[in-house]
């Protein structure tokens, strides 16, 4: 489901890389935004992505890149003025939190693996989130897991 062009002008505030941003400007940001609700709404792999939103690699490092940012979260929290659009963005907003949780479970893993061959202690893996507790978590996750690696 394409947003329309009422959604589009309630997202547009929140996005990043506008026209008078520094730095790179996404190309077409209202054509990455319809690719992760193509995703999310579709549950599909991210190499399952159609051609017409661009490759599909490029799609899923911008989306880790916004997740990191807490941009998903950001919009879900404050755009509320359209229900349809409301839960498209917090069932990304909860696909990004997962993805972060995952994202730190696997990191876990590779250092109790490395961990277990030096004689180190092994960290506990973290348990799953539950969606209405880890409301906005994913912002600190990019830091947690540095923690985690250095706290002894």
């Amino acid at each position: 489901m394409p947003i329309n062009n009422d959604q589009w002008q309630k997202l547009k505030p929140f996005l990043p890389g506008g026209e008078n941003a520094p730095g790179v400007t996404g190309r077409d940001n209202r054509l990455f935004v319809n690719a992760i609700f193509w995703i999310v709404l579709n549950e599909a792999k991210w190499s399952q992505l159609p051609s017409g939103f661009g490759q599909w690699q490029t799609a899923y490092m911008r989306f880790r890149r916004w997740n990191q940012a807490g941009i998903w979260r950001q919009m879900a929290d404050h755009v509320d003025a359209d229900p349809a659009l409301q839960r498209m963005l917090d069932a990304i907003a909860a696909f990004g939190d997962d993805y972060a949780w995952r994202l730190s479970r696997r990191t876990l893993i590779r250092k109790n693996k490395v961990a277990h061959g030096s004689g180190l202690p092994r960290q506990p893996l973290p348990p799953a989130p539950d969606a209405a507790k880890e409301r906005g978590k994913a912002q600190n996750l990019d830091t947690n897991w540095i923690w985690l690696l250095t706290h002894k």
